[in-house]
């Protein structure tokens, strides 16, 4: 077997390593949950996972409505003072932490 060869075999070794392991982990689940366990898991997570695009949206929305836009902090407190930066931002912030609590 030639470095060429070699190559392509090792390739094609490593795209079978990630179904491997998915395969490896539902294995794994069925043996340490049980079916209904396993069902209220997948519910949760789909929970999660709606919660986390909802708040990732409520994040764009209250970035976009920001006037003017695409400032950083530092230069909206030059242009409007700190306690109105704060005030304007406060929207964004929100958002921020309620996406951090769905990861």
């Amino acid at each position: 077997m030639d470095a060429k060869q070699f190559a392509s075999l090792t390739k094609q070794l490593d795209e079978l390593i990630s179904p491997l392991k998915t395969i490896a982990q539902m294995g794994l689940l069925r043996e340490l949950y049980s079916q209904a366990e396993r069902e209220k898991l997948i519910i949760e997570y789909r929970a999660l996972e709606l919660a986390d695009q909802e708040a990732f949206a409520a994040m764009q929305q209250a970035q976009d409505q920001l006037a003017p836009p695409k400032l950083s902090y530092e230069e909206r407190v030059k242009q409007f003072g700190k306690s109105e930066t704060d005030r304007q931002l406060a929207p964004v912030s929100e958002a921020s932490e309620r996406k951090r609590s769905t990861v």
